[in-house]
């Protein structure tokens, strides 16, 4: 297994990173990651090759050519790495904040619809 890969230890790290980012690759990663109306979000698997290789490299070379190689884990950090973890991490939180409101207004329209004969506070009577 490639020894770039990062381990779940480091995804903290990562958000540490992005906070010294910049927006500069936030477009094309929106690019790899679409959100749709629906909530869902469609992964464009042609920068991947997971399903061809899987973890043994699961970057296509169209994913290299938009982002660069995987760093080394001697390699210093440089500011393309820190540009990465920044639209790593607003896609990630763009994408939660859009299912939250989908959820909140599928709520909310539920319970436009449902009438509770019994509100909450009256049922727990403390």
């Amino acid at each position: 297994m490639d020894d770039s890969a990062a381990a779940p230890q480091d995804l903290p790290a990562a958000t540490v990173l992005a906070a010294l980012g910049s927006d500069r690759l936030a477009n094309e990663f929106r690019k790899v990651v679409r959100l749709e109306p629906d909530g869902r979000f469609k992964v464009d698997m042609s920068y991947f090759s997971y399903d061809a290789f899987g973890m043994i490299r699961p970057f296509r070379q169209k994913f290299l050519d938009t982002f660069g190689p995987a760093r080394k884990r001697d390699e210093p950090l440089t500011s393309h790495h820190h540009d990465l973890a920044f639209a790593l991490q607003v896609t990630h939180e763009t994408e939660r904040q859009y299912i939250i409101r989908i959820l909140i207004h599928d709520m909310v329209e539920i319970a436009g619809v449902i009438r509770f004969p019994i509100g909450p506070a009256q049922r727990l009577k403390l």
